[in-house]
């Protein structure tokens, strides 16, 4: 039976072979996340010069999509903000997006403490042969 020893030096190498592969993938990915992020602006570009929002090929559709993002930027004015309005099932590790969202459809400003900013993003599925 192996030694708590040896357990821990196997679990030590094995997480570090783990993590060597990890930032090679990362470095390997690189050079195509920056190209496919070239595409996406080129066909953003195309997209917004047309006044669409989708454009079908044969090779597939580029359609876009907005992203929105809710951050805390003051969690100690969100916090007691939230805590006072009842408004918890907006807390969790950040702020609940979506919650935020309905709060701000609701009221017509974003809870205090948080920025929020939405960018279009373009998407591209395969046309089905």
């Amino acid at each position: 039976m192996p030694t708590a020893d040896e357990i821990i030096n196997a679990y030590v190498r094995i997480r570090d072979q783990k993590k060597e592969l990890t930032d090679r993938h990362k470095q390997e990915l690189a050079p195509f996340n920056e190209k496919l992020g070239k595409l996406e602006a080129g066909l953003l570009s195309i997209l917004s010069a047309n006044g669409s929002e989708s454009i079908k090929s044969k090779a597939g559709t580029a359609y876009i999509t907005e992203r929105t993002s809710v951050k805390t930027q003051d969690w100690d004015t969100f916090l007691p903000f939230c805590l006072e309005n009842n408004l918890e099932h907006m807390l969790v590790q950040s702020a609940a997006k979506q919650s935020v969202l309905d709060y701000v459809e609701a009221n017509g400003e974003l809870p205090p403490g948080l920025t929020m900013s939405t960018d279009l993003a373009v998407n591209v599925r395969r046309s089905s042969k």
